[in-house]
């Protein structure tokens, strides 16, 4: 093999390396300390939960049954709790550890996406690192009760996978493997019940020929609403009630605010009108960029 042969070779090993090792070594850089936090807040009461188990009756209730805040979460919150506490007792980073590597499943599958999606290997690199940076992730990625988030985006995602498997290849396993990952989904956080409309949203504008096998997905997700509005009590009032009145778009506008500048960093400086202002002009900066993109790419019919 001749050296410049050799040399190409080895720059692809080096940069397909980096490509794949830079996005979770970022991760660990902003989430390190994440690793090391001890246990907080609800962490208590789902870790209390097994000196309450004496028999399987107990363990069925200890994991199903739903809380008192009105979810019904038994993998994220009672499952992961309670093995982590049974095995480990106080020692978090047992807990801490799966948190971190579930998220690196998620950069891993992120960046797969991005790049099938987009049939670019930048936006496949830079697309889980712009995940990462996001300050949303703060409180899951520390704080043990809020795994749901980070599993639920790993369900998703992992979905959403299998459908672009079943979408490139036809089998009829993956579009089994796909429901298989929703169904579970359920049992880690009640916004599973959205994928359905990520799934039918993307093959009406990128593979029509298989929007009709996303309608039953549709069905299980009405299914679980009915199931959970009728079995798990809700709360009338408070943080955890449900309201539906004219304060949504306020709370929609909330949320937008929330995914591109952080909950808290307002709070952090002291609402410093500098800052209030920096925040509102990323804001309005990136939300034109966004809108600006979608109308190009609309214009150009690229869906």
């Amino acid at each position: 093999m001749s050296f410049p042969t050799l040399y190409n070779a080895r720059r692809e090993r080096l940069l397909r390396l980096g490509y794949w090792l830079i996005p979770p070594l970022f991760c660990l850089a902003v989430y390190y300390w994440g690793l090391r936090a001890w246990y907080q807040q609800d962490d208590f009461v789902w870790l209390g939960q097994r000196f309450r188990i004496d028999n399987w009756h107990d363990f069925l209730r200890a994991v199903f049954g739903p809380s008192v805040h009105g979810t019904f979460r038994p993998l994220s919150e009672r499952l992961f709790l309670l093995v982590a506490g049974s095995a480990f007792g106080t020692d978090a980073f047992p807990a801490r550890l799966w948190v971190f590597l579930t998220q690196v499943a998620n950069i891993v599958l992120i960046s797969s996406l991005a790049r099938r999606i987009s049939n670019s290997r930048i936006a496949g690199f830079l697309a889980p690192i712009l995940w990462t940076a996001n300050g949303a992730l703060a409180f899951p990625m520390a704080w043990s009760s809020a795994y749901m988030h980070i599993l639920c985006g790993f369900c998703v995602l992992l979905a959403l996978h299998f459908l672009l498997r079943y979408i490139e290849t036809g089998k009829r396993s993956d579009y089994c493997y796909q429901w298989i990952v929703f169904l579970v989904g359920f049992g880690v956080m009640e916004s599973m019940i959205v994928y359905p409309a990520i799934a039918a949203s993307y093959t009406l504008l990128r593979a029509r020929k298989r929007f009709v096998s996303t309608l039953p997905l549709f069905g299980a997700s009405i299914l679980f609403w009915v199931l959970h509005s009728a079995y798990v009590p809700k709360q009338h009032a408070g943080l955890y009630s449900v309201h539906f009145d004219s304060s949504i778009p306020q709370t929609l506008v909330t949320y937008w605010k929330w995914a591109l500048v952080p909950r808290d960093w307002l709070d952090w400086h002291g609402w410093q009108p500098r800052f209030v202002l920096l925040a509102t002009v990323t804001t309005i900066a990136i939300t034109a960029a966004m809108l600006v993109y979608v109308a190009y790419a609309a214009l150009r019919r690229n869906f």
